[in-house]
Order: C-alpha cells, then structure tokens, then sequence
C-alpha cells in the first residue's frame, strides 16, 4: 500500500509539476495513454495530443459495465480523465469503437479527435516448427493433439469461463481439445468450473510467458480464442494472426474491427450455442489462416508511426 501511494505522488504532483516547467519548451507534447490525461489541465503554451486507448473504465465508472465499476475516488479520477481530455487540443483514438465512445463521452467534434489504429508493439511472427516444438515441450504444453489457445488476464471483461464451457459443449460433440490459458494464472473458481465441468485434465495454465515462449504458442496453436466481452482494441488478434494463427473472436466491437472478415465470430454470452461456428470454423481452417496472413499486415507498426507523423505535423502548424 505504501508503494502504491508513493506511486501516486510522483504521477500526480512530481511528474505534473516538472511537466508544467516544460510548458511551452515544446511545439506539442504527446500524452502516450488516456489514463493520464489529466496532465493535459496544467499545460497552457504547449499543444497536447492525448492517445485514447479505451473509454472502458470511464464506462464502469458511470454507465455500470460488469466488472468495471469503480469506487468514490475512482470516479472522481475517471472524471479528472474526462475533464483532461477535453482539455486536449486533439485525442487520436486506437479504434473506431474508441473513437465513438470518446466522441459520446466527451463531447468533443469531430476535428478534435483522429482514429489511428493501433499496431504490434513488439515483434511477432511465426516461429520456425522445430524452436516452437522446443519452447511448447518446456511450458508442458501436449502436442499429442491440436490445442486451443486463449491469452488474457483474469479480468471479468476476458470472460475465461467461456473457454472452459466450450470445452465442454465440444467434448459433448465428441470433439475433445486441450485449451491453454496464458497470462494471468487461473482462478480458484476456473479450476473449480473446469472440476465441475469435468475437463480439468484439457485446461492448461501458461502464466506470464515470455515473449519467445507467447510466439511459440501463438505459432503452435490450431486456432486463437478470443472471446471478450468488451475491448478497446484487441491487440491479441493481431499478435495471434502475426504468427500464422486463424483466430474466433467475438461478434462484438473493437473485435469485428480488428478482425475485418478475417475471423469466425462468435456469441461471447452462449459457448455452447457457438459449437456450430467452432466446428466448421476447425473444419476450414486454412481458409482463415489465409485470412490472417492478410488481415495482419494492416497493423504494422510503420503505418502508424507514419499516421501519427502526419498528425504531429498537422498539429504544429495550425
């Protein structure tokens, strides 16, 4: 707890008071996440472009998404957001969805805002067979069968419980997958659903991979699950279909955006009514492996480097 108050101290009174002193040293300062949009209230001289990568928490705050909600104070800080953005001389937004969201939210026309889709931050690409066999073999991944692979934290908004009741409904189609979970470690409730389900012997937990070890998954995985509730990008899409991967994601947006046709979508709120879209997405799978390969590319880092150049330009000169 000391930690996270000494935290607090330095992002908003030491870190805003040494960015006040560099006021005006500069054309345009650019604000890299919303979440500390409030810095835009104490810059006057120079102009500040804020980077929105979602409005979700803002949305728990005030319109109740499950799992987001937030307490007095955090209200008060997603307030301090808002108040922050609007505040900005412009905010370039990761999604449409985004981008809609920020416009509702904050009230700001169109002219003050710009949609620049996000891109791969790192690296990712197919590993070759022979490493990838290698790195599986030592996170106890099997490769006596396809795996299913999902890569998420524990937050609600991931909806983990899906994958678990999908794999029931598949076993019960005579269709039986290991699906490994990477990232955050399970949950005391995920393991008891998977005992309940009677699959915990298809449920493997990969926790914190390394970035070698999540291509490696990525590249050895017969198809990415993605099925969330609510996002503000997706980025796991585009890391899966980097490396090769067809993906099923959810019938919702940022997902449809993201994925552009390139996915199987399916009902983030009934596993066992997306069966029919699973199996014959399996039974096509170098169709949307195909897919990926072309989606993919959409997000190279280059691309945004170059629209946010253009932005920045933009900017300075008006």
């Amino acid at each position: 707890m000391p930690n996270k108050w000494l935290a607090y101290l330095d992002k908003y009174l030491l870190f805003r008071s040494a960015l006040r002193r560099a006021d005006g040293q500069y054309d345009l300062i650019h604000v890299m996440d919303h979440s500390s949009a409030m810095y835009c209230l104490a810059l006057r001289r120079s102009k500040v472009l804020v980077t929105c990568h979602d409005m979700l928490a803002v949305r728990g705050a005030f319109e109740g998404l499950p799992g987001l909600e937030r307490s007095f104070l955090g209200k008060l800080q997603q307030r301090w957001i808002v108040s922050g953005l609007r505040a900005a001389d412009h905010v370039a937004c990761v999604s449409e969805f985004t981008h809609r969201d920020v416009l509702r939210i904050t009230g700001l026309t169109e002219d003050r805002t710009t949609l620049v889709l996000n891109s791969l931050y790192k690296p990712m690409e197919p590993l070759p067979q022979e490493k990838t066999k290698v790195l599986l073999d030592r996170l106890g991944v099997p490769r006596d069968r396809p795996f299913l692979l999902n890569v998420s934290s524990g937050l609600h908004r991931k909806n983990r419980p899906w994958l678990l009741r999908l794999a029931s409904a598949l076993r019960k189609a005579g269709q039986s997958f290991p699906i490994v979970i990477a990232g955050a470690g399970l949950s005391d409730q995920l393991r008891e659903l998977a005992t309940k389900l009677g699959i915990e012997a298809d449920i493997f937990s990969v926790e914190r991979p390394s970035d070698e070890e999540l291509q490696a998954l990525y590249s050895g995985a017969f198809f990415f699950l993605f099925p969330s509730l609510f996002e503000g990008f997706g980025l796991p899409i585009i890391e899966a279909q980097s490396c090769g991967c067809p993906v099923i994601t959810s019938d919702r947006e940022p997902m449809r955006e993201v994925a552009a046709g390139s996915c199987p979508l399916i009902d983030p709120g009934d596993p066992e009514g997306s069966i029919a879209t699973v199996l014959e997405a399996f039974r096509d799978r170098e169709r949307w492996a195909e897919a990926a390969k072309r989606n993919a590319p959409r997000f190279h880092p280059d691309r945004m480097v170059r629209e946010y150049v253009e932005l920045y330009q933009r900017l300075v000169t008006t």
